[in-house]
């Protein structure tokens, strides 16, 4: 509803930038789930919601192009799911070792 109420400019503009704001996180999990062999679903899942925050912050606030939207999303989510597939599975090694 909120995309209806921007001045778009030309119709092509337009529909790209909307395609390339999901589009980062989805490269950056792809990229996760192939490259990465320690990536978790818990960490894959952080790393898209805070990748897609972060190009939602970048198209509202900046002036960068949208051609860019796609490689800061997909490095985001890519470095953000990387550290926190690592974070998680070591809390869960911490806690079986306790248990």
């Amino acid at each position: 509803m909120a995309f209806g109420f921007v001045k778009w400019g030309p119709l092509l503009e337009a529909g790209l930038t909307v395609a390339s704001l999901p589009f980062g996180s989805l490269l950056g999990l792809f990229l996760l789930g192939t490259l990465d062999r320690k990536a978790s679903a818990a960490g894959a899942l952080a790393g898209m919601f805070v990748g897609l925050g972060t190009i939602l912050c970048v198209w509202g606030y900046t002036r960068v192009a949208f051609t860019w939207y796609v490689l800061i999303g997909a490095t985001v989510t890519f470095v953000v799911g990387a550290l926190a597939s690592r974070t998680f599975s070591q809390t869960r090694s911490d806690e079986r070792e306790a248990a």
